[in-house]
């Protein structure tokens, strides 16, 4: 898996230049030129705590992915106080950032300031510990750490325990996802089912859990296309 890394954190999020987003490892290790994060095949996954050895993502499973480290965009530390220990994973739920305008942000450090916004956010509105989502995915395809999944996420009322919240940035009533985002989105939930052996059966779009309108008409439409291709793997 690669990772966003090569700037200084104050450089990125003052936004000097977006073009300067190279890609290198930050730890992990490299095997056969993929870097393999310890920390995304873990529970740990921002968390430094004791754990078992992690179990690492093979090359098939970490192929192709990008990840944004939580400091990379400037995300506050979790309040530990309001968070709950992550259950056995069983499911994944998949939703959009629902705001009332579409978001058509690409940049780097306009997707950083969006992400802190919604972690503020979820901790005023919510009362939650930190931003409520374990991965989020941009226009451009990018998949950015968010909650660790050490934690429970806060992303879906009332079935959040053993699931995975991946959300992708737009409201999809108003637009569609792009291609791109429709790619990282397959790769990573092929990548979280594969390692913790969850059922394609146990991929959700958040209406299919609760009376809402996430993840947008736009995006449920290409979930169905997708748990066929997942049950393809």
């Amino acid at each position: 898996m690669k990772i966003i890394g090569g700037v200084g954190i104050a450089g990125f999020l003052a936004g000097c230049s977006d073009k300067a987003t190279s890609l290198m490892p930050l730890g992990g290790r490299k095997d056969d030129g993929i870097v393999l994060d310890d920390e995304f095949a873990t529970p740990e996954l921002a968390l430094k705590a004791p754990a078992p050895a992690p179990r690492l993502l093979s090359n098939q499973q970490a192929k192709g992915l990008q990840m944004v480290k939580r400091d990379y965009w400037g995300a506050g530390a979790p309040i530990t106080s309001r968070l709950n220990p992550m259950t056995r994973i069983e499911c994944v739920t998949i939703h959009h950032e629902g705001c009332p305008k579409a978001n058509w942000n690409i940049s780097p450090s306009s997707v950083a300031k969006d992400l802190r916004q919604i972690q503020v956010s979820h901790r005023q509105r919510l009362n939650a510990g930190d931003i409520g989502y374990h991965f989020i995915i941009d226009r451009e395809g990018r998949i950015w750490e968010g909650r660790s999944l050490y934690y429970q996420g806060a992303h879906t009322r009332g079935h959040n325990k053993g699931n995975v919240g991946i959300m992708c940035l737009g409201n999809f009533d108003l637009q569609s996802p792009s291609q791109k985002q429709l790619n990282s989105l397959e790769q990573l939930t092929t990548t979280v089912i594969s390692h913790y052996g969850i059922p394609t059966s146990s991929v959700y779009a958040h209406s299919d859990l609760v009376a809402t309108r996430c993840p947008g008409r736009n995006l449920k439409s290409n979930l169905s296309m997708m748990r066929t291709e997942l049950a393809r793997i």
